[in-house]
């Protein structure tokens, strides 16, 4: 058996406590939805990688259909291999990451946040450098 399909069975193992942890913060979740109402973002891009990047798409289209709001997937390389300045003001950068230790995905979540981006972090592992950020 390949290591794909034992981690994959490991992380819907992970499910119940995952939907645990999610309902015991829901004043947290709440505060969270109140800055980006407050912030009112024109647009919203998505950071994400490996099994992260489907949830993202997922969530592309929520945004999207359910918002109104235009809504892209991040391309890290921009950031990380061609060190473009990219102009944030006025978005959201929503940063998805199972572990929350994606190099790539750290640093764009620090560029958007320097950049004058909103910026928020779904994580599954609390005190990550994704979480910090």
């Amino acid at each position: 058996m390949s290591a794909e399909p034992t981690r994959m069975r490991r992380e819907i193992g992970e499910i119940p406590a995952t939907v645990a942890r999610i309902l015991d913060g829901a004043a947290e979740i709440e505060a969270v939805a109140s800055a980006i109402r407050d912030f009112q973002p024109q647009w919203v891009t998505i950071a994400a990688r490996g099994t992260s990047d489907h949830a993202a798409v997922y969530a592309q289209y929520l945004i999207e259909s359910q918002l109104g709001i235009p809504t892209g997937l991040a391309k890290p390389s921009i950031t990380t291999l061609y060190d473009a300045t990219l102009e944030w003001r006025g978005g959201l950068l929503l940063a998805i990451s199972q572990s929350g230790r994606s190099p790539d995905i750290v640093a764009v979540t620090e560029a958007a946040h320097r950049g004058g981006a909103l910026t928020v972090a779904i994580v599954n592992e609390a005190r990550s450098p994704l979480e910090a950020t």
